[in-house]
């Protein structure tokens, strides 16, 4: 009898052991898992008219998207760097193939910035609100900023939306 209670604390025991799964943090989905990248998906602008009422019109106003675009993705790796890969169609021809960034996530995971990759974000730095995130794509909101004559940054009424996937 002794044994066979030994036996059932036992099985009980280990029975109600569970393993607890940790989700992946936002970091650890972008690195992927050995050549994840990224592409965008959609990129949007929202201005203010002088009326005061915002317009959204995608980020390419009256012109398509640059066919050799559609390519580029982003590689996020340890240590805050990552690269813009401009894929196999170049514009002009002789691009670089891969520009070296920096990268991360900060304000309790709510921020986003992308340094260096100024190629696929328009020409600016990204330091961005991550409005949304899953394991398959994210969205990044930032505005575009205008310089002053005195030297001082101003955020204009003008923001950008881009959706990136993984690929």
């Amino acid at each position: 009898m002794k044994y066979c209670l030994l036996f059932l604390s036992a099985i009980l025991i280990i029975a109600s052991c569970k393993k607890t799964e940790v989700p992946a943090s936002k970091q650890d989905v972008l690195r992927g898992s050995g050549g994840t990248t990224w592409r965008m998906d959609t990129a949007t602008i929202t201005y203010r008219l002088p009326a005061g009422n915002d317009t959204t019109t995608s980020a390419w106003g009256n012109q398509q998207r640059p066919t050799c675009k559609f390519d580029d993705y982003l590689i996020f790796r340890d240590g805050n760097i990552g690269a813009l890969n401009t894929g196999d169609l170049k514009c002009p021809n002789g691009e670089t193939q891969e520009i070296a960034t920096k990268w991360g996530i900060t304000d309790n995971d709510t921020k986003m910035y992308i340094y260096d990759a100024g190629d696929m974000f328009f020409g600016a730095d990204v330091n961005a609100q991550l409005a949304d995130f899953s394991d398959s794509k994210f969205v990044l909101k930032f505005p575009l900023y205008n310089v002053t004559f005195n030297n001082q940054f101003i955020v204009d009424t003008v923001h950008y939306t881009v959706t990136m996937k993984k690929r």
